[in-house]
Formats: structure tokens, C-alpha cells, sequence
């Protein structure tokens, strides 16, 4: 048994077996990124793919009142980078990315309203990098990348140009909504154990709701939190030279006691999961074939998960 097996199996079990989940396709892609939040999905669909002399451009898409796909009416975007999404001015759910048309650039849409406008967000000093911009309760937030001097971390857009430091850390995988943040790293005291640390805006410490020791066998490991109200679900993903798995886990952290459930989604050699959204009451997630290089669009309807245990 190969030390991936072994840890798969290790988390598996000390979850409880999770179900299989049944899995239909919502859209057959390609399907280059998927965000949720504020109970909403959107992805991005490849309309021309990039040469050597063009870069690709994409669309977006999200799902209507009966869960079909739907084009959102935005002209299409070069080179689309970092979408997310949340909840916007006046509440509605709003999807936020970057890209060129041919100025680059990031742009908001607000799903409610069916309309787009350019969002401002200030330069970083030189080798800095601004990413990620999301909203949340109608305020903007973005990761800072870089060296030391970048000052990286969580930043609040105040105003057009005034902007405030809320958290320091690298937060490439955050996830924001409701003012509770969730995202992955590595233990700062043992590099072989991933983590998802959960905390909420202005706390000076967060809580670590969730570990994975498959780093510690060799394995590589992705873990995707996301934030949904009072729900915390992430998305696990291990890699060895014996195989893949990958599964959700929805973690309960109201109580001192962690309460946690799993669901299974297939991801041996033949097929692989990228990432996950939450929408209520649905799971999506991208999902990748052998031997194809494009990824479709995959739903779980009502994903039954196992049953709870301590985490």
C-alpha cells in the first residue's frame, strides 16, 4: 500500500466512510474557474482559446431560478483572472474578476441588478501584487502578494483609494463572507500537516478547525475552504504517486467541539477534481477527464453526507 493510500485512508476513516455522491454534468465547458458565495455560483467558459499570438477570452456564466446555466450579458474578458464572489452594495451577490478588453483591469457584476462596472483597486509597491478581490456586506476586500516589504495580507478597500490591513498572512485560498474568514496553510510549527484556520474580522487569532497530515506521508495536498453563513465546507484533495482522492468536508465550529461530516466524489487517474463551489442546497465542482484538456461543470443535487463526527 502506497503511503497516499494509506493517508487517504487514515482521513476517510477518521470521519466516518463517506457516501458516494451521484453527479450529473451542468456544463460541459470548457470551464477554466468556478467561485461561490452569498448562495450563488458563477464560472468562467472558454469562448477562444489562447495562441500563440492572442491571449483566450472568456465568458461567465451562473445558474437560474430552475438550476440551468445561464450566460451573463458582459462583453468578453481577456485573460480572466481571480474570480470571486459575494455580497455586494445593497446586499445583492456580486461576482468580481480580472482581465483585459484590451485594458486590464478588475471588473464587478452585480447579479441582481445585471450590470458591470470597473472596480478600482490601488497599486501595491513594485513587485507587489493585488489579488483576489471579493466583496463582503457591501465592502471590498483583497489579498496583497509579495515579499515582506508588500506588507502581504488581507487588505478593506476604503474609499477609492484609502486602504486598511486586516490580516497578515498568505491567503491565496481565503474564503470571506458574513465577516468570518476561512483559509489554508501549512502548520507554522510542522510543514507536514495542512490546516484551515477559521477567525473572524478584526480577531487577533483565528481557530484551526480542520488538519490533514498527508503532506507528512509524501503526499500532496489541497485544501479549499468555503465560508457560507454559519457553514464551513472544504474541499480536499490529495495526490501521490498511488493515486487521487478527494472529498468535502462540512465542519460544524459554532460549539467548542468540532462536529464534522464528509462526502467522496471521484477523482482516481481517470477523472480529476480542480476545485469546488457551495451553492445551497447544491455541491459543484470542475472536473477534469484523462487525456482531455478541458474541464466541465459537475453538480452533486442534495449531497448526502456521513455522519457527524468529532473532528
Amino acid at each position: 500500500m502506497t503511503r497516499l493510500a494509506l493517508a487517504s485512508i487514515l482521513t476517510i476513516t477518521a470521519l466516518g466512510a463517506p457516501p458516494a455522491a451521484a453527479q450529473t454534468v451542468v456544463d460541459k465547458g470548457p470551464v477554466e474557474a468556478i467561485a461561490s458565495g452569498a448562495l450563488r455560483t458563477v464560472w468562467a467558459v472558454t469562448v477562444t482559446k489562447a495562441t500563440a499570438d492572442a491571449p483566450g477570452t472568456s465568458m461567465l456564466r451562473t445558474l437560474d431560478e430552475s438550476g440551468a446555466p445561464v450566460d451573463l450579458v458582459i462583453a468578453p474578458v481577456q485573460s480572466l483572472v481571480n474570480l470571486t464572489i459575494g455580497h455586494g452594495p445593497g446586499g445583492n451577490a456580486t461576482a468580481v474578476y480580472g482581465g483585459c478588453r484590451p485594458d486590464c483591469g478588475f471588473f464587478a457584476y452585480d447579479l441582481e441588478a445585471r450590470r458591470e462596472r470597473e472596480l478600482t483597486i490601488p497599486l501595491g509597491p513594485d513587485n507587489c501584487a493585488n489579488i483576489a478581490p471579493r466583496y463582503d456586506s457591501g465592502r471590498v476586500y483583497f489579498v496583497r502578494v509579495g515579499p515582506r516589504r508588500c506588507r502581504p495580507g488581507l487588505y478593506e478597500l476604503r474609499g477609492r483609494r484609502s486602504i486598511r490591513r486586516l490580516a497578515a498572512s498568505d491567503l491565496a485560498t481565503l474564503s470571506l463572507d458574513g465577516g468570518r474568514i476561512a483559509y489554508a496553510r501549512l502548520n507554522p510549527r510542522d510543514d507536514q500537516e495542512a490546516q484551515v484556520v477559521l477567525h473572524r474580522l478584526g480577531a487577533r487569532r483565528g481557530r484551526v478547525v480542520y488538519r490533514d497530515s498527508s503532506p507528512g506521508s509524501g503526499c500532496d495536498v489541497s485544501l479549499r475552504p468555503t465560508v457560507t453563513g454559519l457553514r464551513l465546507l472544504v474541499g480536499v484533495q490529495t495526490a501521490c504517486e498511488g493515486g487521487r482522492s478527494a472529498m468535502v468536508v462540512r465542519i460544524d465550529a459554532r460549539r467548542r467541539a468540532l462536529r464534522c461530516s464528509s462526502l467522496s466524489l471521484p477523482a482516481d487517474e481517470a477523472e480529476r477534481v480542480l476545485d469546488f463551489a457551495f451553492p445551497t442546497p447544491r455541491l459543484l465542482y470542475r472536473r477534469e477527464r484523462a487525456n482531455e484538456r478541458s474541464a466541465e461543470l459537475v453538480a452533486v443535487d442534495a449531497p448526502a453526507f456521513g455522519a457527524a463526527r468529532s473532528c
